[in-house]
């Protein structure tokens, strides 16, 4: 009977000590799924604000676009205008 408890003891230390690993993997697991989900809202907001810029770049080379060339077609009207006299 003694080999019997002995071995039952045993074996509740080992299910005891895999339980605290399993605890501790599955808190590591839970760091990391918080951390991957920090990072990724980092992440995200990085390039809400690269896109955002890249808008408004878009916005002012378009405009700037626009104006030179309205530039240019407002000087050969009346370059074409200079030489008809």
């Amino acid at each position: 009977m003694e080999a019997d408890d002995d071995v039952i003891y045993e074996i509740l230390q080992n299910t005891a000590r895999t339980e605290e690993r399993t605890r501790h993997i599955e808190e590591s697991l839970e760091d990391l799924r918080e951390q991957y989900v920090a990072e990724s809202e980092k992440r995200d907001e990085r390039i809400n604000k690269l896109e955002s810029r890249v808008d408004r770049h878009t916005v002012i080379l378009s405009g700037g676009l626009f104006t030179v060339g309205a530039a240019v077609v407002a000087f050969f009207d009346r370059l074409g205008g200079l030489l008809k006299i």
